[in-house]
């Protein structure tokens, strides 16, 4: 029986905000990459340090994640809906998208056959059309409503709705006929279909056909009542006049009817032998019968699945045909998925009718999606492009396309396939697609930091294109702000001052819109140490606008006061933060009056920071005095860090490492943003302090201290980024002390946890350093000793060879720290004696021809010569001076002078990119020089052994 009430209750959502966001990309896992809290560094105070609140638009990360739950609920996703609505609604604080959000989460709830809980959310909602429809809708199924529920839909009328409203509002009038005092009426019936027709041809009008499905398929069952299970009274008619007209259409009527009415009390079996049994008059009958075998079982039972196939078949109306894929694509799980793609991939093969060939692949897609199988999912949505170029579906497949290619992380590829999505619509819902691939542009920008200038421009051409399709003010005034911050992402600083210096800017923008792009655009300029052109944006303003609104001017003034403080003029940083503590004292800006005693800490945190850059000495005294008159938690935690990095800086790593564990203290035990940021930072720059005192000490006391610390900070903030920083400086402190076999623990366990990044890159390179270094200490080089520090090398050389292969080119200075430090460990191995054993020059000449390799990889490889960083071309240095050094050793001065024209060779290749050129070109010309003067050798050209 709840199979059929499912489908009795028709998948409601399927036309759900359907006409207004058909192109939203169905991507729920995109909610975590967007919600990233500013670095602890910055001790972030929301109000000062962070762009101010324009208007109630979403972001783009929430106008995205609305666009990824409408979606899933379109596609019947439920769960997947339901989840991003109830994060938006806890989430969002715009109390018009926390409605939206609670709005879908109910719909989410009438999809799931959970009318109940649709009722509680919808009762606590503000009186809005959408909400009455859809409290209509939700009392009806569970039965008759009371009067005024029903009357409060005769207070709308259809030109007043919205076109995401009107298919439900005719469903409601549907739904309201079939729960009437007279639920058996053939009025009420004809009534109740006619409003269903009226809500499918308004979804076909639209081009959304897959919701007009469920639409139909309500309506072919309205003449059961909905959520009502018959008695045996009704049965037993329904049986009478199905004996009567047994050989008859009408009879076939009876037969559903009947079938219905004995699945509603969950007598299945009997339900399909009705319908089984029949003696089909015609064809479509038959297709007919099957289907609802089909609604009546689930698609969890073959036998269900089997009769959804039969009609599948050429000769079946394509409405018919469109219903039974629309019921095997979104009841699919991940259990049938495979089995029923195949079939229908088979059948698309066969078809021949455009409309149902589209409709197969479209289905196909929308299945394997919807477990995951996002290579199986674009190859279908590329099937239904590349074979039925007309489809009306083509819309749906990119959406399937743009949503794959999301979820797989391809966001530039998403914005492709929405920027071809927008070609197929107009209106309204093309400017909501236009600002979706902008923003998918944006997001993609800031994934990759390399293609971030490229994908930011391309994002901010895209704000630019949809700001003149914007309806309203903070539309556009979002719009412009997410336009000018993607200049400053790709650091184009004079593109942004274009853009807010423009007449048309000015004359169609809001004030309060233009000034929130200003603050991102200064906040650039003065974060990026353009201290003139800081000072000169911020005048401007103040003369442009000189009733500037409070909240505005607090944050220009706080701007002025960081700079001041950044430039060394303490006395005027001092007296801004005194002219932001009078405008906070006298008249506080309502938008900033709730924050006003964590902005006023803030203030007094600047101006003890300005009055300690004057006086240093009364650094301590200038903190408590803060602390005792703030007793706020921000503003006391923030004094301790300011104080924490300033005794750092000055040396004094103890009393610093006292104040950032009382930084610690403050906040350990609360995990409220951006405290739990706060002890994250506190504790990791304790540990730096005890890092650093270790660094400097013999006291075995004063390292296991420090590495306690690090310990301490990785254990309690596993994720976080400085998390493996903090146990790689551990380990190395266990190496420098002479802890071999700790620090080798530490290493392994890096090595073995992390992917493939810089910092595994470290770890293999500090557990080959430990190696050597064990290798190395404590033993003395007798001939009884040689097998043990030969043997200990051997592992340091395997360690450091296996490095130096594999590192890949994005990693070109560890490259070539590993192949200078092979060569040397290869150099110190201890010579063994004959017959099998190495002398000491066999030794000598195997690190040469290790040497020479990593020269040859490293300088006469253009492409990774021009890649190495200062430190690379350090340790390639270092390699040429050893193979010098040894060669010279070996008395091969023509090799000598090789190896050193092999570097004035590189340098002189170098020319106009001095940043190319290796170090010590002085003391190797002078090396050559003497060289040549003392053997009388003539110029060589370098070659390699």
């Amino acid at each position: 029986m709840a199979a059929l009430r499912v489908f009795a209750h028709v998948r409601l959502s399927q036309f759900a905000f359907s006409t207004t966001v058909v192109t939203h990309i169905l991507a729920g896992m995109l909610v975590l990459a967007l919600c990233s809290n500013a670095p602890a560094q910055k001790s972030p105070v929301p109000v000062l340090e962070q762009a101010p609140p324009l208007s109630p638009a979403a972001s783009p990360s929430e106008r995205i994640r609305f666009s990824s739950a409408d979606e899933a609920l379109a596609a019947g996703l439920t769960n997947l809906a339901s989840g991003i609505y109830s994060s938006l609604a806890e989430q969002t604080r715009d109390s018009a998208l926390r409605e939206r959000a609670q709005l879908g989460l109910a719909t989410c709830l009438l999809e799931q056959n959970d009318a109940a809980g649709a009722v509680k959310i919808l009762e606590n909602l503000p009186v809005s059309p959408s909400r009455q429809i859809r409290l209509v809708i939700a009392r009806a199924i569970l039965g008759k409503p009371e009067p005024d529920v029903g009357n409060s839909l005769k207070t709308l009328t259809p030109v007043s709705l919205t076109t995401a409203d009107l298919p439900w509002y005719h469903v409601a009038r549907g739904l309201l006929a079939l729960v009437s005092d007279k639920p058996g009426d053939s009025k009420n019936l004809q009534t109740s279909q006619a409003e269903f027709a009226r809500a499918a041809a308004l979804c076909d009008s639209s081009a959304n056909y897959h919701q007009a499905h469920h639409v139909r398929m309500l309506g072919y069952l309205a003449r059961v009542r909905v959520g009502t299970i018959p008695g045996e009274e009704t049965i037993s008619q329904l049986r009478e006049h199905l004996a009567l007209h047994e050989n008859r259409s009408l009879g076939f009527q009876y037969a559903k009817l009947l079938a219905i009415a004995l699945a509603l009390q969950d007598r299945n079996a009997e339900a399909v032998n009705v319908l089984r049994q029949r003696n089909f008059v015609l064809a479509t009958e038959r297709a007919e019968a099957f289907l609802l075998i089909g609604f009546i079982f689930g698609t969890d039972k073959r036998e269900a699945r089997e009769a959804l196939y039969s009609v599948l078949d050429a000769k079946t109306p394509p409405n018919l045909q469109l219903l039974a894929l629309d019921r095997l694509a979104s009841t699919a799980t991940a259990t049938t998925a495979v089995e029923i793609y195949d079939n229908l991939t088979s059948l698309a093969n066969r078809a021949t009718n455009p409309l149902v060939t589209d409709a197969l692949h479209y289905a196909r897609a929308r299945i394997m999606f919807a477990v995951g199988d996002l290579s199986r999912a674009e190859r279908a949505a590329n099937d239904l492009l590349e074979r039925t170029p007309q489809s009306t579906l083509r819309a749906d497949a990119l959406r399937i396309l743009a949503a794959a290619a999301w979820k797989n992380g391809f966001l530039a590829r998403a914005a492709d396939h929405l920027t071809q999505l927008q070609k197929h619509t107009t209106g309204r819902i093309h400017a909501h697609i236009a600002l979706v691939t902008a923003d998918c542009l944006l997001l993609a920008a800031r994934q990759t930091p390399v293609a971030a200038p490229a994908a930011a421009t391309a994002a901010a051409n895209a704000y630019a294109a949809v700001l003149p399709l914007l309806e309203t003010p903070a539309e556009r005034g979002n719009a412009l702000f997410l336009r000018v911050y993607c200049h400053l992402l790709a650091a184009d600083v004079r593109t942004a001052t274009d853009v807010l210096n423009s007449p048309t800017i000015t004359a169609t923008t809001d004030t309060a819109s233009i000034l929130r792009s200003e603050w991102t655009l200064i906040e650039w300029l003065r974060t990026n140490n353009h201290v003139a052109a800081t000072l000169a944006r911020i005048d401007s303003l103040f003369k442009r606008y000189p009733n500037i609104d409070p909240a505005f001017r607090v944050r220009f003034l706080w701007q002025r006061a960081l700079v001041a403080l950044s430039t060394g003029d303490t006395v005027r940083a001092a007296a801004l933060a005194t002219q932001i503590t009078a405008i906070m004292d006298n008249a506080p800006p309502p938008s900033l009056n709730a924050q006003r005693d964590a902005i006023l800490g803030k203030v007094s945190l600047l101006k003890a920071r300005a009055l300690i850059a004057a006086n240093p000495s009364a650094t301590r005294e200038t903190f408590n005095e803060l602390r005792a008159k703030f007793s706020d938690k921000e503003a006391a935690v923030s004094s301790y860090l300011v104080e924490g990095r300033l005794l750092a800086a000055r040396g004094e790593r103890e009393q610093a490492r006292k104040a950032f564990t009382a930084a610690h203290e403050l906040c350990a035990n609360d995990t409220a943003t951006p405290f739990s940021d706060y002890a994250a930072e506190a504790l990791y720059q304790a540990a730096q302090q005890d890092a650093a005192l270790a660094r400097i000490s013999t006291s075995q006391t004063t390292i296991s201290r420090a590495a306690i610390a690090l310990e301490k900070f990785a254990v309690a903030h596993p994720s976080h980024k400085l998390a493996n920083s903090a146990k790689l400086q551990q380990a190395e402190l266990f190496r420098l002390s002479g802890n071999f076999d700790d620090a080798l623990i530490v290493y392994d366990r890096l090595v073995a946890s992390l992917p493939d990044s810089p910092e595994k890159w470290r770890a293999e390179m500090g557990r080959a350093d430990c190696l050597y270094a064990k290798a190395l200490s404590g033993v003395t080089r007798t001939d009884d000793a040689t097998d043990t520090v030969n043997i200990s090398l051997d592992l340091a050389i395997d360690a450091y060879s296996r490095l130096f292969q594999p590192v890949p080119v994005r990693h070109p200075d560890l490259k070539a720290e590993a192949g200078c430090k092979w060569g040397n460990a290869l150099a110190s191995r201890l010579p063994t004696p004959p017959p099998t054993g190495r002398s000491a020059s066999d030794i000598a000449r195997e690190a040469d021809q290790v040497r020479w390799q990593v020269v040859c990889e490293l300088l006469k490889n253009k492409d990774t010569a021009a890649s190495l960083g200062p430190s690379g071309r350090f340790w390639a240095m270092r390699t040429l001076l050893f193979l010098a050094a040894s060669t010279n050793d070996r008395g091969a001065t023509d090799e000598v002078v090789k190896i050193y024209a092999l570097l004035l060779d590189y340098n002189r290749d170098t020319q106009g990119k001095p940043q190319h050129r290796l170090p010590h070109e002085n003391f190797v010309r002078n090396e050559l020089a003497r060289i040549l003067r003392s053997s009388a050798t003539p110029n060589a050209t370098p070659s390699q052994p």
